[in-house]
C-alpha cells in the first residue's frame, strides 16, 4: 500500500511523463512542450490540462496534440477543470493583476469572474460546479493575509459572478471542498513562529 508521499510522487512522475509526450499542433511548426505547470486532468481522466508559456492547454491523457485555449498579454495558469468537465477556471494577470477566469473546455472567449487589484489564488470549484473557492488578501479583517472566498459565477437574478464572500472565520489558503458540500479542508494560518509555547 502507498503512501500519501509516494502516491504524490508517482502522481509527479507520471504527469511530467505525460506532458513530455505532448507537442503543440495548429499554431505553425509543432514543437514539444517540455515543463508544462499547473497539470489538472479532467474529470474523467481523459485530458489534461496545463499551463505552458503563459497560456493555458488541454491535451489527451495518454499524449499527443495540445490545444491552446488561452491567448493574452498576461500569465495564465492554474487551471482547474469544473466538476462535470465542461468549463475550465484559472488565473491570468491579462488585467493587470491576478483574477479569476472561466472559459469552455473546448475554447472560446474566457469570461473574468473576480475583479481586484489584489491576487486571487484559486483552489477549486464548489461540488455543483456553479461557483469557485479562492484565496485573496481582498477585505479588511486580515488585510495583510489570504483568507478563503466563494464566488458563483451567476448572481441571484441569474446575471454575472456574485460578489465574493469569505466562507470560513480566519485566514487560510488553498480551501477545497468536499464533494458532499459538507466539508472543507484548507491550510490555516499564517503562524507566527515566534509563538514557541503554542501548543495549538
Amino acid at each position: 500500500m502507498f503512501n500519501t508521499f509516494t502516491r504524490t510522487v508517482i502522481i509527479c512522475v507520471l504527469t511530467i511523463a505525460v506532458i513530455g509526450g505532448i507537442s503543440t499542433a495548429g499554431q505553425g511548426k509543432p514543437e514539444s512542450v517540455g515543463f508544462g505547470r499547473y497539470p489538472a486532468p479532467s474529470p474523467d481522466g481523459t485530458a489534461l490540462a496545463f499551463s505552458w508559456g503563459g497560456s493555458i492547454w488541454t491535451a489527451p491523457i495518454d499524449g499527443g496534440s495540445a490545444t491552446r485555449l488561452t491567448v493574452s498579454d498576461g500569465y495564465d495558469y492554474r487551471p482547474i477543470w469544473s466538476p462535470d468537465g465542461s468549463k475550465i477556471a484559472f488565473v491570468s494577470s491579462r488585467n493587470g493583476h491576478f483574477d479569476i477566469f472561466v472559459i469552455n473546455a473546448r475554447g472560446g472567449t474566457p469570461e473574468r469572474i473576480t475583479f481586484t487589484s489584489r491576487t486571487d489564488a484559486l483552489s477549486g470549484w464548489l461540488p455543483s460546479g456553479d461557483g469557485l473557492i479562492f484565496s485573496s488578501r481582498r477585505g479588511d479583517v486580515w488585510p495583510d493575509n489570504y483568507a478563503p472566498y466563494i464566488v458563483m459565477l451567476k448572481d441571484r437574478r441569474g446575471y454575472g459572478p456574485s460578489a465574493p464572500s469569505r466562507f470560513v472565520p480566519c485566514p487560510g489558503t488553498a480551501a477545497v471542498m468536499h464533494p458532499d458540500g459538507d466539508l472543507a479542508a484548507m491550510e490555516i494560518g499564517p503562524g507566527n513562529r515566534f509563538r514557541q509555547t503554542y501548543e495549538g
